[in-house]
């Protein structure tokens, strides 16, 4: 079973009648993606092998939940050190799906890793690490 969403007037153009984006937009601008919970609001991170750091602003009891799909990652929490440095994971065995975390009641900066590979520390090296900073009030 597929799903099609036409966009657009059938039979028109590619450049006549495409509306891209909703809402009271401008036609054909690129659409804005929004922050990640900018109210502090539950978030994810998408978590696999050459992504950008991960950094996300979260209240406290916020649910932060960790997404990959292949039988290659996890999720550790780590210290400042081991954050900047990538050695010493206690966990380096691969799991499939998510990882939830809920923001505890203080008020830190929190750091994530991926633990596999790490006789060579290549996912941590490679990206999958993650920043969260638990506040009172997320800018």
């Amino acid at each position: 079973m597929a799903m099609v969403l036409q966009i657009g007037e059938l039979g028109k153009s590619n450049l006549e009648g495409q509306d891209w984006c909703t809402g009271p937009l401008e036609r054909n601008v690129e659409c804005e993606t929004p922050p990640p919970s900018p109210g502090g609001g539950p978030t994810a991170i998408y978590w696999y092998l050459y992504m950008d750091n991960a950094e996300r602003c979260v209240t406290p009891g916020t649910i932060v939940t960790f997404s990959w799909v292949v039988e290659d990652h996890n999720v550790n929490q780590i210290t400042l050190t081991q954050y900047e440095t990538c050695p010493g994971f206690t966990n380096t065995i691969a799991h499939v799906g998510d990882y939830i975390w809920t923001a505890p009641e203080t008020l830190e900066t929190y750091y994530f890793a991926c633990g596999m590979r790490s006789a060579y520390h290549y996912h941590c090296n490679h990206g999958m690490k993650a920043k969260i900073h638990v506040r009172s009030v997320c800018p």
